[in-house]
């Protein structure tokens, strides 16, 4: 009964909050504005929208919020990447292999699955 509905509407109803503040933020915000807040240089704002956003997104998709959490930094790595000007094609690529062993992994394991 867990991964009913009315179990995942609330993270659902999260994400999308997220969604729309990053929204929000690219649409109405000044980006000089955001830029400094936290960490200098980083938008650490939009960053954490933006791993919220994906983390609440992906978590009742995928119904493990360990493997949800692992893409969702991964991810918000790579923008962070992107918003210091190394983010670029080859590294989305080793990324995202280094994500894909690590499911063929987690579902070839004998070990209980996360």
């Amino acid at each position: 009964m867990r991964s009913s509905f009315w179990f995942k509407l609330p993270w659902f109803i999260t994400a999308l909050i997220f969604w729309g503040l990053i929204l929000v933020t690219l649409l109405k915000v000044d980006p000089d504005l955001i830029r400094d807040i936290g960490l200098l240089g980083l938008y650490l704002p939009f960053l954490l929208c933006f791993f919220f956003a994906v983390l609440f997104t992906l978590a009742p998709l995928r119904s493990s919020l360990v493997k949800s959490l692992v893409w969702a930094s991964t991810l918000t790595g790579f923008a962070l990447l992107r918003v210091l000007g190394i983010g670029h094609l080859v590294n989305f690529f080793l990324i995202l292999g280094l994500l894909i062993s690590l499911e063929v992994y987690w579902r070839h394991s004998p070990h209980p699955k996360i």
